[in-house]
């Protein structure tokens, strides 16, 4: 990743050097655009910017990140799956031509991560449903043509935009392909018939791997914000729903991670999927959450104290800037 500036060292009230273009010093405090600055008073010489303003490389931010918008950004995801954007959708297994159109078969879906490449289904038929900007998987399942991550993983934070169209016991995502028990790095949303709980497992099945939520949280034919955390800073893991905390556990945990998958057995419409690590900052958190929320019109399930909830779940106003 990016690195990243360290705020301390530089002020928005400190002089720049002098601009190549015009042999002039500019100033970082006087509301100008000017000297070597990536947007007004920030960037360049001056300290870093903010969320949203103008960079062109990672240290012009204080997140560290300069998204290809040219605008600070949050870190860039390992792995990023988005029906949105259906240049991303192949109906042949080269994954290079053919785009899938309403109702075909995805064969290969493109990671716009950073670790790039391709997930793959595994000879099953998820259907590419242009209607709901998804892809829906049916028993199947896409995995990463390559690991995503190598040995042991206790840093992560998984994000997952879904609606659920059947109720059935299944893996939504794993971290550590083909492993089921004792190795797994996965959840279910939620396991299904009379249980109905969403699970997260590192590491295994028990009580000290697992954390559940209650009973129902979720109903068939809605669209939700799955965020899995597992964070080394904050010491804990986490499931929210639409930015919500439905389960806790204390103490993050590190299990073997490699090849990523999505879907096993669920019957779902797949919208977004995200893989972060390190785990992102609470404020980061959210403001990812709020990207999600804002990207699918869901807002208004946000809760009221959330930074990005709207009582109109598609509206833009002061959405946080896409990656």
């Amino acid at each position: 990743s990016p690195e990243t500036t360290d705020a301390s060292e530089t002020t928005r009230g400190t002089d720049a050097t002098t601009s190549e273009s015009t042999g002039a010093t500019p100033s970082c405090k006087n509301l100008m655009l000017d000297g070597d600055e990536t947007d007004i008073d920030c960037g360049g010489s001056c300290t870093a910017c903010d969320l949203g303003e103008g960079c062109g490389v990672g240290t012009d931010c204080t997140t560290g990140f300069c998204a290809p918008s040219s605008l600070c950004s949050l870190q860039e995801p390992q792995v990023w799956l988005d029906a949105l954007d259906a240049d991303t959708l192949y109906n042949e297994d080269t994954c290079t031509d053919s785009p899938a159109t309403a109702g075909q078969q995805v064969h290969c879906w493109e990671n716009k991560g950073s670790h790039g490449g391709f997930f793959v289904d595994d000879g099953s038929q998820p259907i590419y449903q242009e209607a709901s900007d998804g892809v829906e998987l049916n028993n199947e399942i896409m995995v990463s043509t390559d690991p995503v991550f190598v040995g042991s993983l206790g840093d992560v934070t998984v994000f997952l935009v879904q609606e659920e169209v059947a109720s059935r016991n299944s893996f939504d995502f794993n971290l550590n392909h083909p492993s089921e028990n004792g190795s797994r790095y996965s959840a279910h949303v939620p396991w299904g018939n009379s249980n109905r709980r969403v699970m997260f497992d590192i590491g295994g099945t028990g009580a000290a791997a697992r954390i559940t939520t209650m009973l129902d949280v979720i109903a068939v034919d809605e669209t939700h914000v799955f965020t899995f955390v597992n964070s080394v800073e904050d010491d804990e893991r986490l499931i929210l729903i639409d930015g919500a905390e439905e389960a806790s556990g204390v103490g993050a945990r590190s299990a073997d991670a490699g090849v990523v998958s999505v879907g096993n057995g669920n019957r779902v419409l797949l919208h977004e999927f995200r893989v972060y690590s390190p785990s992102p900052t609470t404020a980061a958190r959210q403001l990812i959450e709020g990207q999600l929320a804002c990207r699918w019109d869901l807002r208004d399930q946000l809760p009221a104290t959330h930074p990005f909830y709207n009582a109109n779940g598609g509206s833009d106003l002061d959405c946080p800037p896409s990656l």
